[in-house]
């Protein structure tokens, strides 16, 4: 078995489930809200493709990921009004 296609199977394993869990899990709005919350590690994982294809090796990427969504986190607690 080719690993494309075991992530495939993986993949529809895991919908299967997630449908038989849940009603909700099959409606539009949960996939947008999935494909929503993976876009940003799409984007670094890109990026991170790119720059091994170039020959570059800079793995702190992840490590800025983490570093970024800390801060992001902690922003709205420090700006709050109240």
């Amino acid at each position: 078995m080719s690993p494309q296609f075991a992530i495939v199977v993986v993949i529809a394993a895991f919908v299967v489930f997630g449908a038989t869990q849940s009603e909700q899990f099959l409606r539009s709005g949960t996939w947008i809200n999935i494909l929503r919350n993976a876009v940003f590690i799409a984007i670094v994982a890109s990026f991170t493709t790119f720059v091994f294809v170039s020959g570059g090796l800079d793995l702190s990427v992840g490590s800025l990921f983490a570093v970024g969504a800390m801060a992001s986190a902690r922003e709205p607690r420090e700006t709050s009004a109240g």
